[in-house]
Parts: structure tokens; C-alpha cells; sequence
């Protein structure tokens, strides 16, 4: 084995072993320190490899598992936010609230309100009203490309522009597709965007599973955009959906509220600028 390689694969090793721990007890103390002293490394080399290995930082990594834990308890159970916010490890309900908000693109209760909307009024509904929608023209075509997934995969996919490496939040653009194909997709003229994804569902999936995807049935891709992206000529790129792998982070983001004209919580949602071809 070249020894590039036989590096590359003792760093993943390491970097799993972390990640078991923070994925068995997300609400652990688990800082840098502790975390480097685990894969054995010192911090800086630490920090590095991590980013190498997963494209995120491991302070983002384990706040993703405490997010994501914060949403289950937030539908499975009667928990207050409060006492939620405790048991994933934060000691601030303000830190708590600014990161669920951040990542997932709702504040903790709206994220609540939503799931018992949403068994009132099925999501199947939501989707279909969003795709009668007539699709603003892409007037200034940004991306264009296309997504597939594996063979016999049914199901709608979100397509979202992010403006941070990691997807998180509500993207800058989006466009949803009603089966695998061809799309384009408009930028917006406040951020460049630093990551484009593409989040595919089966086209049985429950609301909870909308909400509470399951590392086994949802297919992501995603690709990382070059600093200097530029809207012209419009980029190139292609999207293969597969499985989230161990180095993935959870995907967060509230994923049906992005179909609402007038979505819960503070932020407003641009809305989605784009079109998709069969």
C-alpha cells in the first residue's frame, strides 16, 4: 500500500474512533482536548486531519450530534426545550437555541409546531402544491446539472445553495425535483454560495422521516463550490445521490418548512429560484 494511502487510511481510523464516541454520548465534554487525545494526535495535527477526513471541523461535527439529538427529543418526546437544551450537552438555552436555529433552520419549538402541523396537513400535499407552482424562469442560470441516484430510486429531491462549506440553515437558492434528472438553479446576489446538495427521499417516506432522517434511506451528495465561484458562465454539475457515510455529518436542515410560502421563525426564506427538467 502507497504510504500516502496507508496514511490516509490510519487517519480514518482515528478519525472514527471519535466520532463513535461523540455519535454513542453527543452531550459528553467532549472539547478539542479531549477529542485529539483520543485519536491519539496532538490538537493542531488534530484539527487538521479531522478537516481532511469529514470537510468539517470537529466543533461542527459534535454540535451536528447534539442538534440531531435535540431534534429526536423534540418530537419523540414531551421534553421542555429547556431541559432538551441540558441533555445534549449545552449549559446556555441562548447557545442552545442559536445553533439549533442555525443548523437546522427553525428555532426549537417552531421545529415542534411543525411536525404536528405537518401530521394534520400531509407532507405528500405540501409537495405537490410546491411542484404545481409555476417555476420562476433561471433568467441568470448560475448552476446546471443533474442528480441521479442509485438504480429503482423514487423519490423527491431538495436541491439547496449554501452559503457555509457544511449544509446547514436555510440555503441561498433551491429548487425541489419530483424524481431524478436535470436542473438549474439561479445564485443570489447577497453571498456566494460555498456548497450546492442535493438531499433525496423515497418517495415513502413519513413525516417524521422528513423531519428525522434516517441515515439509511436518505441520499445525499454534495460538492463543495471554488472560492472564486462565478455565476457566468453558468457552472456545470452533476449530483449522484448514496448513503451518508460515517465521516457525514447528520443532515439537519428542516427540510419540508423550505416548501412554505411563509416558512416558521425569524429568518424569511429567499424563495427558491430555479427549475427542474424531467
Amino acid at each position: 500500500m502507497p504510504i500516502r494511502q496507508e496514511t490516509l487510511e490510519c487517519h480514518k481510523r482515528a478519525i472514527g474512533a471519535v466520532i463513535e464516541v461523540a455519535r454513542k454520548d453527543p452531550s459528553a465534554p467532549l472539547d478539542l482536548t479531549a477529542m485529539a487525545a483520543i485519536a491519539s494526535m496532538g490538537e493542531c495535527h488534530f484539527l487538521r486531519v479531522f478537516e481532511e477526513v469529514t470537510s468539517v471541523s470537529p466543533v461542527r461535527f459534535l454540535a451536528a450530534l447534539r442538534i440531531e439529538r435535540a431534534k429526536h427529543l423534540l418530537l419523540e418526546t414531551s421534553l421542555s426545550v429547556t431541559t432538551i437544551c441540558f441533555e445534549v450537552g449545552y449549559n446556555s438555552l441562548g447557545t442552545f437555541t442559536r445553533l439549533f436555529t442555525e443548523y437546522v433552520g427553525l428555532c426549537p419549538g417552531s421545529f415542534r409546531r411543525l411536525h404536528e402541523e405537518l401530521l394534520r396537513s400531509p407532507i405528500d400535499g405540501m409537495i405537490a402544491k410546491y411542484l404545481r407552482r409555476q417555476p420562476p424562469l433561471c433568467l441568470q442560470c448560475a448552476i446546471a446539472g443533474s442528480v441521479t441516484g442509485p438504480t429503482g430510486f423514487q423519490g423527491v429531491i431538495f436541491l439547496g445553495l449554501f452559503p457555509s462549506t457544511m449544509p446547514r440553515g436555510w440555503p441561498v437558492a433551491g429548487s425541489l425535483l419530483p424524481r431524478q434528472g436535470r436542473f438549474e438553479l439561479a445564485g443570489s446576489g447577497n453571498s456566494t454560495p460555498s456548497c450546492l446538495m442535493a438531499a433525496g427521499f423515497p418517495a415513502d417516506s413519513t413525516v417524521t422521516q422528513y423531519l428525522l432522517p434516517s441515515p439509511n434511506e436518505l441520499l445525499v451528495d454534495a460538492v463543495s463550490l471554488p472560492r472564486q465561484f462565478s455565476q457566468s458562465p453558468p457552472q456545470t454539475i452533476d449530483l449522484t445521490l448514496r448513503p451518508l457515510g460515517a465521516f457525514d455529518p447528520p443532515i439537519l436542515i428542516a427540510l419540508p418548512s423550505l416548501l412554505r410560502e411563509d416558512p416558521y421563525g425569524d429568518s424569511q426564506f429567499p424563495r427558491s429560484v430555479g427549475a427542474a427538467h424531467a
